[in-house]
């Protein structure tokens, strides 16, 4: 957080912000929330094979990399197309490899 959010955040907790500073702070809140909604979506409702890919995309990682990780090209391009579901051992390769939480990909 910005020193400027900050100073926001502990005025508006101290209940001295300004009415204009209490306008800034809702216009900051509403920015990042949608900054956050379009580059971080939350996946809640997807397959693992789909967290998985739309983590990939956001770190800009590839097939190459899945692969060096799980140890086999074609492993990858199974679990990327759908074909094979993310096995009992991945996620913990994934989740160490990935620098993500295991959950994501069970």
């Amino acid at each position: 957080m910005t020193p400027e959010l900050l100073k926001l955040d502990e005025l508006e907790e101290t209940g001295k912000a300004s009415p204009e500073e209490l306008e800034l702070a809702e216009l900051f809140t509403t920015l990042i929330e949608r900054y956050e909604a379009e580059h971080y979506p939350i996946l809640i409702e997807c397959s693992p094979q789909e967290r998985l890919e739309a983590f990939m995309e956001q770190r800009g990682r590839s097939q190459a990399d899945l692969a060096r990780i799980l140890g086999s090209r074609s492993l990858a391009s199974e679990i990327l197309s759908g074909k094979l579901e993310i096995s009992k051992t991945a996620p913990k390769k994934l989740a160490e490899h990935l620098r993500a939480p295991v959950d994501l990909f069970i």
